[in-house]
């Protein structure tokens, strides 16, 4: 059993913390994928990032140890409670008790964002984020289905509306891939991290008519 996995249950067995389906809660337990995902937002010391579905903290504070700053929204209170005692080592870091669909971002691109996305609302997710772009590169994990539509091709089965929106506003790229064993408890599917970057030559006026 690796540190991180460990270090998971003992955050859940010792704030008597149990998982939520209905929230579709599964921690990053893989060290290497965690390793990965950091690396794939090319962390620098002038960085704000985002981790929507910060969890127990795993990669806010990763990434607190890397960047100038970190935003940790999170939805569930005991999670918050947990989050709020973990970061008093990390003064740049700030957690904030969200439903991260209920935010209203700011254009800009001036940040960064990175989320294991919650399966159950991961279509809704992306169309908002992309609807939003005021971030310069979002690194997401998401249902390996999820990503399989957003880089169809077209005539193909999984080609559809997510694969259009997606493709026309951001450049995607694959960066690994996870069983469910990279997470605990272990999802039924496999998971897909990429990386986006929105596309600032395409004018966001037509998305309307696109969701039209």
């Amino acid at each position: 059993m690796s540190y991180l996995a460990r270090y998971t249950k003992f955050l859940l067995k010792k704030y008597k913390i149990r998982p939520k389906k209905r929230l579709s809660q599964s921690f990053l337990i893989d060290e290497k994928a965690l390793s990965n995902i950091v690396s794939a937002l090319y962390p620098s010391n002038d960085d704000i990032v985002v981790d929507f579905g910060a969890g127990l903290g795993v990669l806010t504070f990763n990434l607190a140890k890397k960047v100038k700053f970190v935003i940790g929204v999170e939805l569930d209170k005991h999670l918050i409670d947990v989050l709020r005692l973990l970061k008093r080592d990390f003064p740049n870091v700030e957690i904030v008790h969200a439903n991260l669909m209920n935010l209203n971002f700011v254009n800009g691109r001036m940040i960064k964002v990175v989320s294991n996305v919650p399966y159950h609302i991961s279509s809704n997710f992306l169309i908002k984020l992309i609807h939003q772009p005021f971030y310069s590169i979002a690194v997401l994990t998401l249902q390996k289905e999820v990503v399989d539509r957003m880089i169809a091709a077209p005539g193909t089965r999984s080609y559809g509306r997510l694969s259009i929106i997606i493709q026309l506003y951001s450049n995607i790229e694959i960066i690994c891939s996870l069983p469910p064993s990279a997470f605990y408890p272990s999802p039924k599917v496999y998971s897909t991290v990429i990386r986006l970057i929105p596309d600032p030559k395409v004018p966001y006026y037509l998305f309307d008519k696109i969701e039209g």
